[in-house]
């Protein structure tokens, strides 16, 4: 198959799925930064009861909150995240992955189990991965190397 018919059939679990980070509702927004910077993520689910989720905070969030002073750093995440989650399940085609990121204007989605539970997140960086794979030949990758001095002048 070529790429567009992968893209329409085959299934969202076919992209590198990221481990979710899921914080619980009334945890403060300092935790639940320290556990984004731990993990090296720019996102949170908001989980109630330990597996619905309810919500979702990023680093947008909390420049939106520290700039406009919507809340502190102590204030319960669920005071101030985005209820507005969107989630897609494991078996959703890629296309409607991009469909959806792409008519939101989202850069990351968070992806359910066969049970309806969120259990990863996909995006754009994934998206990308899965593009490079089935073009391995043309995607040239050169290694990054210093350059200590221009090779010609710049200018007249």
């Amino acid at each position: 198959m070529g790429l567009r018919d992968d893209i329409l059939h085959e299934p969202i679990s076919e992209l590198a799925l990221k481990p979710l980070l899921s914080v619980p509702v009334g945890m403060t927004v300092r935790r639940v930064v320290t556990a984004m910077r731990r993990r090296k993520m720019g996102s949170a689910v908001v989980m109630e009861d330990g597996a619905n989720p309810v919500g979702f905070f990023n680093e947008r969030l909390l420049m939106h909150m520290l700039v406009n002073e919507t809340g502190t750093l102590d204030s319960p995440v669920d005071q101030v995240m985005s209820d507005e989650l969107i989630t897609l399940s494991v078996h959703d085609p890629i296309a409607k992955l991009i469909v959806t990121m792409q008519e939101r204007k989202l850069r990351w989605i968070c992806v359910t189990d066969d049970a309806g539970r969120a259990h990863s997140i996909t995006g754009c960086k994934n998206l990308f991965e899965y593009l490079v794979d089935h073009f391995p030949r043309h995607v040239k990758v050169r290694p990054l190397r210093s350059i200590m001095a221009m090779e010609q002048r710049e200018g007249a």
